[in-house]
C-alpha cells in the first residue's frame, strides 16, 4: 500500500511492508511542478521493502504557492498508482509553528480562520508553547490548537520555520508572515468569534485602565525615567482605577496590583473586558486586548508604526523621520544586535525620548475625540 505525505515541508512517497508472498518492487515519488513559466518534474525512485516501511521525499516545495501541479507514486514503467492535486477543499491541514511569542500565535489564528474560509478545510495549529495552546482554545472554537500531531492524521502538514526566508519575516508584520506563507495575501485576517470569557473575582472600581511595563524583548521597554509611574499618578488623580497586569511582578505604586504567574491569560482578558481602554507595549497583552476590540495605547520604540495590528490602537512613538526608530524590523540590521541592545548606539532615542506629556496628551486626545 502507498500513501502520499506532506509533513514538516516535506513531500513523501510511503511504501508500506511487503508481504512475505510478494515481491520487492521499485517504486518512484514524482513532482510535477511550474517554475518560470516551465512544467518541470522531480523523481525519485526506491525499493519497497519486507523488513519496515520506505519512504522517498522532498523538501523543496511550498504547498502553498501553486507550483505543483502534481504529486504521484509510481511503480515500474512509471504507472501511476497514487495521485494528489493539492487541493485544499474539505481537508484537514496541520500547521507547526516554532514561535514562543503570544502575539504570533494569536495574529496568525485570525489569518488560519481566513484560509479556512477561502479553502473550505480546517487547520489545526500546534504552538511550541503548551499555555498559548490551552488559552487559544479557551477563547475560541474556530481554529484548533493541538499540543501534537500524529503522522498521516492530517492531509497536509506542514511546518513554519519563521527563521527561513529571515528578511522577508523581519519586513513584515505578524499577519502577512502567515499570509505569506499560505499564499493568501489578497485576503485580510479574519478574526476568530470569541467564546463568552469568564467574569474575574476581583472587584475593581471603575472606570479603570489596564496596563503593563513590559515586553517580551527588553529593548521594547519605555525607558523615559519614572515615565510608568508618572502616568499612573496622573491617570489616579483623573479618578481612574490603574490596573497592573503584567505577568512579570512589578514595583510600581499607586496601582492595583493584579500581577504574577498565579494570573492565567484568561484571567487578563477578563481584567482588560471591562476597561475603558489599555496601555502597553508592542507585546502578546496589546494582541489579547485586540482579540476583543479592546482599544490599546502602544508605547512603540524599536518597531516600526505597521509592526503590529492597525484596528483599535493608537501609536505613542517618535517620529521615524526625526529620529533613530524601526531596528527591529528593519532587515539591514542583524537580528541578535536589535534583540537585546540599541543598534545604533544612540543611546535607545526611540525609547528615552517619549515623554510622560507626550503619553497623556495623546491619550487626552483620543480621549476627547471619543477613541
Amino acid at each position: 500500500m502507498y500513501k502520499i505525505g506532506y509533513r514538516e515541508n516535506n513531500i513523501s512517497a510511503y511504501a508500506d511492508i511487503v508481504p512475505e508472498d510478494q515481491d520487492e518492487k521499485m517504486f518512484g515519488l514524482s513532482i510535477v511542478y511550474e517554475r518560470n513559466d516551465e512544467i518541470k518534474e522531480w523523481i525519485k525512485y526506491y525499493w519497497s521493502s519486507k523488513k519496515s516501511p520506505q519512504y522517498i521525499y522532498n523538501g523543496d516545495f511550498s504547498l502553498f504557492h501553486n507550483e505543483i501541479k502534481s504529486v504521484r507514486v509510481l511503480e515500474e514503467n512509471n504507472k501511476i498508482v497514487l495521485e494528489d492535486t493539492i487541493d485544499f477543499t474539505g481537508k484537514n491541514i496541520a500547521v507547526i509553528s516554532n514561535s514562543v511569542n503570544l502575539g504570533d500565535n494569536i495574529a496568525w489564528l485570525h489569518v488560519f480562520n481566513r484560509f479556512q474560509q477561502v479553502h473550505n478545510c480546517k487547520v489545526y495549529y500546534q504552538t511550541w508553547e503548551s499555555r498559548w495552546q490551552k488559552f487559544l482554545n479557551r477563547i475560541t472554537d474556530d481554529v484548533k490548537s493541538v499540543d501534537h500531531f500524529d503522522g498521516f492524521l492530517f492531509d497536509y502538514q506542514v511546518y513554519y520555520e519563521q527563521d527561513l526566508g529571515y528578511n522577508l519575516h523581519r519586513s513584515q508584520n505578524l499577519y502577512q508572515r502567515m499570509q505569506h506563507f499560505l499564499n493568501i495575501e489578497e485576503y485580510d485576517p479574519l478574526p476568530v468569534k470569541i467564546k463568552e470569557i469568564p467574569e474575574i473575582l476581583e472587584t475593581i472600581s471603575k472606570p479603570y485602565i489596564c496596563f503593563s511595563e513590559f515586553a517580551s524583548v527588553p529593548n521594547k521597554n519605555w525607558l523615559y525615567e519614572n515615565g510608568w509611574q508618572q502616568v499612573i499618578d496622573y491617570f489616579v488623580n483623573k479618578g481612574y482605577t490603574m490596573v497592573n497586569i503584567s505577568h512579570e511582578v512589578s514595583s510600581l505604586k499607586n496601582c492595583l496590583n493584579l500581577t504574577g504567574s498565579d494570573k492565567d491569560l484568561m484571567h487578563r482578558l477578563g481584567t482588560i473586558q471591562d476597561s475603558e481602554f489599555c496601555i502597553f507595549l508592542d507585546t502578546g497583552l496589546s494582541w489579547v486586548a485586540n482579540l476583543i476590540q479592546k482599544h490599546c495605547f502602544i508605547i512603540k520604540t524599536v518597531v516600526s508604526d505597521e509592526f503590529s495590528f492597525q484596528d483599535n490602537q493608537t501609536t505613542i512613538a517618535m517620529s521615524s523621520d526625526d529620529y533613530c526608530r524601526g531596528c527591529h524590523d528593519n532587515v539591514d540590521y542583524f537580528w541578535q544586535e536589535t534583540g537585546t541592545k540599541c543598534f545604533t548606539r544612540k543611546n535607545y532615542e526611540c525609547s528615552r525620548l517619549i515623554t510622560t506629556e507626550m503619553v497623556i496628551n495623546i491619550i487626552e486626545t483620543k480621549l476627547i475625540e471619543g477613541i
